[in-house]
């Protein structure tokens, strides 16, 4: 099989029998080759081959003419199918390419339906996104009821190839119901030296191959892989449409050669259709098995010589390659040495500014710390000295507080041992004692040693238990007595602190009072009667 790349920007050619010269038939030739396996409606069931199809009839292409780069294979499993996507390709990317004497191919392997509304049939091909409304028609109920959504109407897909400027134009399609698309002028046989075959190399031509008529159904088969259609379409594009062996396979001749493969296969209910509209005729050119065996090793042959002739132009262009690398490697190094020391020294310098920058700011920073310190030193001995200061005056105001204090304290108890004394005989309780057991001296008439004379009384009246003695005697006087008095219950009035002598009370027969005057205010008395005494001091 020849490879694709050797057919690219080939013109085809074929001899019009012995008497007529070799001769250009086409200027280019496209192709576009479209398979769908599956589909998002699930009521439409699933196909096993037409990807398949698709992919193996693409690889014949480039042996019938068909450069590989002008052929657009369409794989709904590759990329999403739909009727934008094919319009697209025809009127956008090939209407610009396609010249007046191009031919153009078009295959389609899939699902299609057809529809009759209001006594009018028409046929679609079912996109990958295609939508029914209702159940997928069969061979018993041929016709859907309404069309489906986002299918590819066959004659408008018809009328937009038939609008590109393709001079042949050939639509292969593998589809039920596909018949709606055979139709137009009946086709004759043409043999490769018929003398008219010229004339129609030269007259456009759309014509159409289909997979069966209108109302019949497509069918696959596993022992062939493919659809049954495809797979004797393939057969025929490989040579065995062309019973003759001269090269040349005609439209009438692909399609006489399925219609009869496939319309005699057991258990399949198909009658493929062909149809032409214009006086052209679709020409095909194969290149027989030995002449294939001799094209492909003059083929290698030749790519053994350029590819040879290429290795060694390559070996010199490395070996240029490595030299100039090596060359620009050691300019490059060389560079990149300098722009390093240069970096280096730019680097140094730099640190070196750095490193001074940064001593002054250290030193600068050291110079205003040590002030900051100082200032922070005065602030310290300034606080010290204030606090000491401080100290020192609180303590001296405590030195005095307690002076001041003590003495205060000295003044209280003088004051208090003062009024003690003062009103000390107040602070006692009244001394009541019988009558009979005190002997009352009154020293203020005694001259000279009072105190013998006391105690002289005290002998005469020993058995008293209690002793007034008015006029109060000198410590030396109470000295000299201490003895004396020790069995005696004393008590001392001061002179001064009697106001009168023992006289009678006038509201008491028998009662004695002897008023004593303490202090300036207050009164002592000392009253006496038969049977008790009542001492207040």
């Amino acid at each position: 099989m020849t490879k694709a790349g050797q057919q690219r920007g080939r013109d085809i050619g074929v001899g019009f029998g012995t008497s007529y010269a070799s001769k250009d038939l086409y200027g280019n030739s496209w192709a576009v080759v479209v398979g769908i396996n599956r589909y998002q409606d699930r009521r439409i069931p699933e196909l096993q081959f037409a990807e398949r199809d698709a992919e193996v009839l693409a690889s014949l292409l480039p042996d019938l003419g068909f450069p590989a780069e002008n052929a657009r294979l369409l794989i709904n499993s590759r990329l999403p199918i739909t009727r934008e996507l094919i319009l697209k390709v025809l009127e956008e990317d090939l209407n610009p390419k396609i010249g007046s004497e191009d031919r153009l191919l078009l295959f389609f392997a899939g699902h299609g339906v057809s529809t009759e509304v209001h006594r009018e049939r028409r046929g679609y091909l079912l996109m990958a996104n295609s939508e029914l409304f209702g159940e997928l028609p069969d061979s018993e109920r041929p016709y859907a009821e309404k069309p489906p959504a986002s299918a590819l109407e066959m004659g408008n897909l018809l009328n937009i190839v038939r609008g590109l400027p393709a001079k042949h134009q050939l639509l292969l399609i593998d589809s039920c119901f596909s018949g709606f698309m055979a139709h137009g002028r009946k086709v004759v046989e043409v043999k490769a030296n018929d003398p008219r075959l010229e004339r129609w190399s030269r007259e456009a031509v759309t014509q159409v191959l289909t997979a069966g008529r209108s109302g019949q159904i497509a069918t696959e088969k596993d022992l062939y892989g493919h659809g049954v259609f495809t797979w004797h379409l393939i057969k025929g594009l490989e040579g065995a449409a062309d019973p003759r062996g001269d090269g040349l396979i005609t439209f009438h001749e692909l399609g006489v050669f399925v219609h009869d493969r496939v319309s005699q296969e057991a258990g399949v209910a198909q009658d493929p259709q062909m149809g032409s509209i214009g006086e052209g005729e679709f020409i095909i050119l194969y290149q027989d098995r030995e002449a294939r065996a001799r094209a492909e090793r003059a083929a290698e042959e030749e790519r053994k010589r350029k590819e040879e002739e290429r290795r060694r132009a390559e070996e010199v262009r490395r070996r240029e390659e490595v030299e100039r690398a090596a060359r620009i490697k050691a300019q490059r190094e060389a560079e990149e040495a300098r722009r390093k020391a240069e970096r280096l020294a730019a680097e140094r310098r730099a640190a070196e500014e750095e490193r001074k920058k940064k001593e002054e700011e250290q030193r600068r920073a050291e110079e205003v710390r040590r002030r900051e310190e100082a200032k922070r030193a005065a602030r310290i001995r300034a606080h010290l000295e204030a606090e000491e200061k401080k100290r020192q005056e609180q303590k001296q105001r405590e030195r005095k507080r307690i002076i001041w204090a003590i003495i205060g304290a000295f003044m209280i108890c003088g004051f208090i041992l003062k009024m003690s004394w003062l009103f000390r005989e107040e602070e006692k309780e009244p001394l009541i004692v019988p009558a009979n057991e005190i002997f009352i001296i009154d020293t203020s008439n005694y001259v000279g040693e009072r105190e013998l004379k006391i105690e002289a009384h005290l002998k005469n009246n020993n058995r008293k238990k209690y002793i007034i003695i008015i006029k109060d005697l000198s410590p030396n006087e109470k000295e000299k007595l201490n003895i004396a008095l020790n069995n005696y219950h004393s008590f001392f009035i001061k002179e001064e602190y009697v106001n009168s002598g023992p006289r009678p009370d006038p509201n008491n027969s028998g009662l004695y009072k002897y008023p004593v005057g303490i202090g300036k205010a207050e009164k002592t008395t000392i009253i006496i009667n038969d049977t008790e005494a009542l001492v207040f001091k």
